[in-house]
């Protein structure tokens, strides 16, 4: 299915505002001191969705439109991950078991990012890049 991805003005005024201030950095002193990090779910089986390749001018035709049903794929299994790398090295790729709590997602954090700051920020400084989901935000995670 064709979709448009659509970015708000206030969130491409804040994106313009970010590269223009990062437009000065360098590796040595700035992108070398982020960690970042994110989840993701890898699915195994189908999850309704098709993906299609088509010509341009095949786009409307209705093999080419919408969801299929999964009769022939009936069951899926998804493991949820959670990383991080930096300039210096990529950290520990983590299964995670249910979903991602405060507790959980501090747990994470705990044996995972601190042995890759212990290894390559023990007397720099560091910025630690997530996205803002719930548990990424919330206060007992940020103390």
């Amino acid at each position: 299915m064709r979709k448009k991805i659509t970015i708000g003005t206030r969130n491409q005024a804040k994106r313009r505002s970010f590269c223009r201030e990062k437009l000065q950095w360098t590796v040595d002193n700035n992108w070398s001191h982020i960690i970042v990090s994110d989840e993701t779910k890898i699915v195994d089986g189908t999850n309704r969705k098709v993906n299609i390749w088509r010509k341009d001018e095949e786009r409307l035709r209705p093999e080419c439109l919408g969801v299929q049903p999964d009769s022939e794929h009936p069951s899926r299994a998804s493991t949820m991950f959670w990383g991080c790398f930096c300039y210096h090295k990529v950290g520990t790729l983590t299964p995670v078991t249910g979903n991602i709590k405060t507790d959980k997602y501090i747990s994470i954090l705990d044996d995972n990012v601190w042995p890759v700051v212990a290894r390559h920020f023990v007397h720099k400084p560091r910025i630690f890049q997530e996205k803002n989901a719930p548990f990424h935000v919330s206060i007992r995670a940020n103390t």
